[in-house]
């Protein structure tokens, strides 16, 4: 009787064991996790830029805190991010380009969708639509 209970045992303990083991490929298990690919399509001033400086860059360059935080430099309103864009400080910032400022300080880059948004937008001559 005490076997027969070991066995049992030892079997629904391997059975347990092997339904955690897999072989699947690499592309199989993670190709739900890879990036998407950016939509550059329709990028407008609203709808595209906007979300992106008002999540990366506003807690320093907000009209209420760029002169404690962020050098004087505003990006909350269309004409003071659209004068940094002209001057091209804007993407050489964002890309961390030498001689620039890395933005945003103390942060993560912005992620590859973003920061193409935003470069698309100062190729275009930054429209405000």
């Amino acid at each position: 009787m005490m076997n027969r209970l070991r066995i049992l045992i030892f079997i629904a303990a391997t059975s347990l064991l092997a339904a955690g083991c897999f072989y699947d490929t690499q592309d199989v298990l993670y190709s739900a996790r890879q990036p998407v690919p950016c939509d550059t399509t329709n990028i407008t001033y609203l709808k595209s830029i906007v979300p992106i400086i008002s999540a990366n860059c506003n807690s320093c360059h907000s009209t209420k805190q760029a002169e404690a935080f962020g050098n004087g430099i505003i990006l909350d309103t269309f004409n003071s991010l659209q004068e940094q864009a002209a001057n091209g400080k804007l993407m050489h910032d964002i890309n961390g380009d030498p001689g620039y400022n890395f933005m945003p300080k103390n942060g993560s880059k912005l992620i590859s969708c973003d920061s193409a948004f935003i470069q698309l937008w100062v190729n275009a001559n930054t429209p405000n639509n």
